[in-house]
């Protein structure tokens, strides 16, 4: 097995005055190890990111990947087709984490976003909530915004509803509107792990993460991309084998609208605390050469 990582920290600071009496000064830390293992036909991926290395389990991150790496061996192919899916934390922010993308509200009020007209509608499920929280301790990246305002708290999906769009100084000024910027990724999950996720699903595939996602169309949200280092074939409770990455065609709102269950959210790699999802429905359209 050939395995290869990476360990990354990093410190900052930053401070802000100006003649009117403003000040503000901050500093943060991050670090963050990434451990990916490979077979001659399987690869297995993980990650673990905190705000102290005290809190990065590079142990754990290391056994992950191998696991995953052995685990994976041998893959089956399976026919493309609607499937029950399990996203993995990492999973569930790259596919999700293309929203923060679209939330821009000079688009969506010039008609040019596929969430024009929907501020105040329901575009998940209920058991959705994502926001963005500048005071969380896992998570909490910086405490100002664009030219020193302070950063927002903002819920940008409550309960399955749009509640807010991203409004610059500009267009905050435009439409006599608060300035909401993200900051970081913070999104409601439920109780339980990936494993518990995984006993509770007949049949279903379950994605370590993707890659290579790109914009279909961007007036309905539907994305393309590929798995990536660990999709495997969940049968009766149980990760039975490794499969043969896929290419998938879906929308995140519609993998948000078929959200079955959550896990408790976990710290990723990017600024963000997302639940692992169980989602029905997620459409795989070909395998990959990949």
């Amino acid at each position: 097995m050939t395995l290869a990582g990476r360990y990354r920290t990093s410190w900052s600071s930053e401070a802000i005055v100006n003649s009117r009496g403003l000040y503000h000064a901050e500093e943060s830390t991050w670090a963050q190890y990434t451990n990916t293992a490979m077979t001659d036909d399987s690869s297995g991926w993980a990650t673990s990111a905190a705000r102290s290395v005290s809190d990065v389990d590079v142990g754990a991150t290391v056994d992950s990947a191998i696991q995953k790496a052995k685990t994976g061996e041998a893959p089956r192919d399976v026919e493309p087709g609607a499937y029950t899916v399990i996203l993995e934390p990492n999973a569930t922010y790259d596919l999700i984490s293309t929203f923060f993308g679209v939330l821009d509200a000079k688009a969506a009020h010039e008609g040019r976003s596929c969430l024009s007209g929907k501020e105040g509608e329901t575009v998940a499920g209920e058991n959705i909530t994502i926001a963005s929280v500048p005071t969380h301790p896992d998570v909490g990246l910086s405490a100002t915004i664009e030219a020193g305002l302070p950063a927002p708290e903002v819920k940008w999906i409550d309960r399955g509803k749009l509640a807010n769009l991203r409004y610059s100084r500009y267009w905050a000024s435009e439409k006599d509107h608060a300035v909401t910027q993200p900051v970081n990724f913070v999104m409601d999950g439920g109780k339980g792990s990936v494993d518990d996720l995984i006993a509770s699903t007949e049949r279903g595939i379950l994605v370590t993460r993707f890659w290579y996602i790109r914009f279909v169309d961007p007036m309905t949200f539907l994305l393309t991309g590929m798995t990536r280092d660990g999709l495997f074939w969940v049968e009766d409770g149980e990760v039975r084998h490794g499969i043969t990455n896929l290419r998938f065609n879906e929308s995140p709102l519609s993998v948000l609208a078929n959200v079955e269950a959550m896990s408790a959210p976990a710290r990723v790699g990017s600024p963000a605390m997302v639940p692992a999802l169980k989602v029905g429905n997620f459409r795989f359209t070909s395998g990959t050469s990949f």
